[in-house]
């Protein structure tokens, strides 16, 4: 029983975060809300938190490959503040209340972005590498170093290429 919950549990965590993504890259391009109920609440925490004040989307669901590492990902929306034309990467979690962060692992998954874009658009210099931790309570944000984020990225991505065996 408790493999059966735990499943359900997370087919629930990626409906919430498949309707919320959606619906955060409908409303960057058309500046319309969906109805994504039972989400809804999870939508209007992000969409009503204070720190997009000048801030526009420039690019959202952007699909990235390394041919190198043989990597590839899909970059939650790069956000660009009017005032100093800073452009910042960012990550939605979508989170029940109560939840823990794990920083190192998110600081690496932006890393891993970070390095892919550099990797297709070597010319976009990324000012923050932010995470919004969204639930259907409140939505906070973290905010980190591009160059912590893209070495934490690397170690890991070295560890893991170590451990693979050789053709």
């Amino acid at each position: 029983e408790f493999g059966v919950r735990k499943q359900s549990q997370i087919q629930e965590a990626i409906n919430r975060g498949k309707s919320v993504h959606k619906a955060v890259e409908y409303y960057f391009k058309t500046g319309q809300i969906l109805d994504i109920d039972p989400y809804n609440e999870w939508l209007k925490s992000f969409l009503e938190y204070p720190n997009f004040d000048g801030i526009e989307c420039i690019v959202s669901e952007f699909l990235m490959v390394d041919r190198r590492y043989d990597i590839a990902g899909t970059l939650d929306f790069l956000l660009k503040n009017r005032n100093t034309n800073e452009l910042y990467l960012c990550d939605i979690k979508t989170k029940n209340p109560g939840y823990v962060k794990q920083k190192a692992k998110t600081m690496t998954q932006l890393g891993g972005y970070l390095s892919l874009l550099y990797c297709n658009k070597p010319e976009v210099e990324i000012k923050q590498c932010r995470i919004y931790y969204v639930t259907n309570k409140e939505t906070r944000q973290e905010i980190y170093d591009p160059i912590s984020c893209l070495e934490l990225f690397e170690v890991a991505r070295k560890k893991y290429h170590e451990k693979q065996l050789p053709f």
